[in-house]
């Protein structure tokens, strides 16, 4: 039981890391996006990024509150952020191990 919470609280460190790099790429390519000259825009609207900057903030903050379930990291956190390698990682546990 304890060691299936670890792989869990493993798990849900790795997407919270993956959540904040995110957030900050996606800062990061606003801020850039703000500053190009001659004429070449981004594809991306600067409030598409900003929303999806906090958005994925907000998430991560989420995951330092309390250990989540393996299905909520599986269906809350990794598909709507398409983290694929911590989605075959879920999918390994939760055919592999007594994960929570």
């Amino acid at each position: 039981m304890l060691e299936g919470k670890l792989a869990v609280l493993r798990f849900q460190i790795k997407i919270k890391e993956e959540l904040e790099h995110m957030a900050s790429s996606s800062e990061v390519l606003h801020s850039t996006s703000n500053s190009v000259e001659n004429g070449l825009v981004s594809d991306a609207s600067p409030t598409v990024d900003a929303n999806f900057a906090n958005a994925t903030r907000e998430k991560a903050k989420e995951l330092s509150s309390d250990l989540k379930s393996i299905t909520q990291l599986y269906n809350e956190y990794a598909v709507p952020f398409k983290l694929w390698e911590v989605l075959l990682s879920l999918s390994g546990c939760m055919c592999g191990c007594a994960c929570v």
